[in-house]
């Protein structure tokens, strides 16, 4: 499943990079923030920051502040919130999204935003059913 993941996120920078201005890393990772749960989303959504800044020619170290500062609130309020539903993702994709907009002063906010939300959520439900079953094969396993 990490091994997916990671190249599902590689091929999102690439798209973000290259393609088209929807942050697509940003909604990927914030699926795998949701879904691992794990302190290699830091370093990861830190690399990648660091690899779309040079490939858009920003300020190198901007994105990675800005992707670490948001799975850091994600990470504060999934002990308080259930995170692993499509509610969660669509609104935390909305609000992540627009200040991404913002911040990087995206041209057609609104429509990015909505790409992006509509992207999230169906990668989200596309995802969760595997990630279920694989998180109760584990669970068997270890029983």
């Amino acid at each position: 499943m990490n091994s997916i993941f990671f190249l599902f996120v590689l091929l999102a920078v690439l798209f973000e990079s290259f393609v088209f201005s929807i942050p697509l890393t940003f909604s990927l990772l914030l699926i795998g923030a949701v879904f691992l749960r794990s302190n290699t989303i830091f370093f990861l959504a830190f690399l990648l920051g660091i690899f779309l800044d040079t490939a858009l020619f920003r300020v190198v170290g901007t994105t990675s502040l800005f992707f670490i500062i948001a799975f850091l609130i994600v990470s504060l309020y999934e002990r308080k919130f259930e995170t692993q539903t499509y509610t969660f993702v669509f609104f935390t994709t909305g609000v992540g999204s627009r200040l991404y907009g913002l911040f990087f002063h995206y041209a057609f906010l609104p429509m990015q935003v909505i790409y992006s939300i509509l992207v999230s959520t169906l990668c989200f439900l596309l995802i969760s059913p595997f990630y279920k079953h694989m998180r109760d094969a584990q669970r068997i396993k270890n029983a």
